[in-house]
């Protein structure tokens, strides 16, 4: 049965159908329906860019997602989901209770990419990482890490956009994806996959920067979300791939915070200095590593560290001045079986297990140093 748009008393009416009943709506009813739901869909899309935890029900094996505070913002009715992970970039990894293979559910809690991946990472910005069985054309040696997996990288249609080089025969044409560093970039391991050789592709697997060894100080390719660059080297990059900053001549270069980072540097008679650098690549202040360690990120003019003697400071750079402090760790930090990962946007920090082989994530802290179990 078919019903069509007609007017009453210069009014439109649209047919709609619920429950096998049919009824007329006008056209300003419709449109306040559709602004309530785009606002409770926009709404929680806005709130799935931060990562809610997931839980689950003893009793019933029921699962749902919790915010910071413990409070459920979404019910998952699907109940063969054996795993899930905290949503990013609206979606979240879910793992099938039957084939232990990973999908990915929507904010509605539906599967918006059907499980068929032995290994899946979380979206960012549009994109995430897979791994499968390679079927065709693959390396057979077993030199370093090299297995019949595959790495690629999937839109969130599911549709795989991009597939490594890992099963190419020469170690000099061969590199594995590793990580998505977000805006279409994401870092890979060249040669036998032995995590030491980087680089960076884009969505087409072009090479941006310079090959490298993570050893002597360099670090993995990152992208800093503050300064909109990746690095690699210690040289930072925009996303036209043009260079805007040099820090190579420094070691274990941190991440910017409230425009500035931290660097070593190292002299010939062995002193290590910490070096407070800014956005423009000046340096602002130095300080011997031997009495100003785990310096912490600037903020409001000032820094934590620790003293020689292990005791905790602020450090105000314009008066020069340092204050005492004391922070008590969470029983959980010291609990030698869990490993607590760094803060993610919302300020929670997950944490997971030392005692399992792939490190499952159990839980998460909140700001106010609440642990919440999955």
């Amino acid at each position: 049965m078919l019903l069509h748009l007609y007017s009453e008393n210069a009014v439109t009416l649209l047919p709609i159908r619920f429950k096998n009943q049919f009824s007329y709506l006008t056209i300003y009813t419709m449109k306040y329906i559709l602004i309530f739901f785009l606002f409770v869909t926009s709404n929680f899309l806005i709130q799935a860019q931060q990562p809610y935890f997931p839980q689950r029900d003893a009793e019933t094996s029921a699962w749902r997602y919790v915010d910071v505070s413990g409070e459920q913002v979404l019910k998952i009715d699907l109940l063969n989901i054996e795993d899930l992970r905290p949503f990013s970039d609206s979606l979240a990894c879910a793992q099938d209770v039957t084939t232990h293979l990973w999908g990915y559910i929507n904010t509605l809690g539906k599967w918006q990419i059907k499980p068929t991946h032995q290994i899946a990472a979380d979206f960012i910005d549009g994109y995430a990482i897979v791994t499968n069985k390679c079927k065709s054309g693959c390396n057979k040696s077993k030199e370093g890490l090299l297995n019949d997996n595959i790495g690629s990288i999937i839109d969130k249609n599911g549709l795989i956009v991009f597939t490594d080089k890992s099963q190419n025969k020469m170690p000099y044409e061969r590199y594995f994806l590793d990580k998505n560093i977000g805006s279409g970039l994401f870092s890979v391991i060249l040669g036998y996959g032995l995590n030491d050789m980087k680089n960076l592709i884009n969505i087409k697997g072009e090479l941006l920067c310079e090959t490298y060894s993570i050893f002597g100080g360099y670090g993995n390719v990152v992208f800093d979300q503050e300064i909109k660059a990746y690095r690699c080297k210690n040289r930072y990059y925009n996303l036209k791939g043009v260079a805007i900053l040099d820090l190579s001549k420094y070691t274990y270069v941190q991440s910017f915070s409230n425009g500035y980072i931290w660097a070593n540097e190292e002299t010939e008679e062995g002193t290590t200095w910490k070096i407070l650098i800014n956005t423009k690549g000046k340096e602002i202040a130095r300080f011997d590593d031997a009495l100003y360690s785990s310096v912490g990120p600037v903020a409001n003019g000032s820094f934590t560290y620790e003293s020689e003697n292990s005791e905790a400071f602020y450090y105000n750079l314009a008066s020069k001045e340092k204050t005492p402090y004391s922070i008590q760790p969470l029983e959980i930090e010291q609990d030698y079986r869990y490993t607590i990962g760094d803060k993610e946007l919302n300020g929670c920090r997950f944490f997971y297990s030392n005692e399992e082989v792939d490190t499952k994530m159990l839980g998460f802290i909140n700001v106010q140093g609440s642990v919440f179990y999955k």
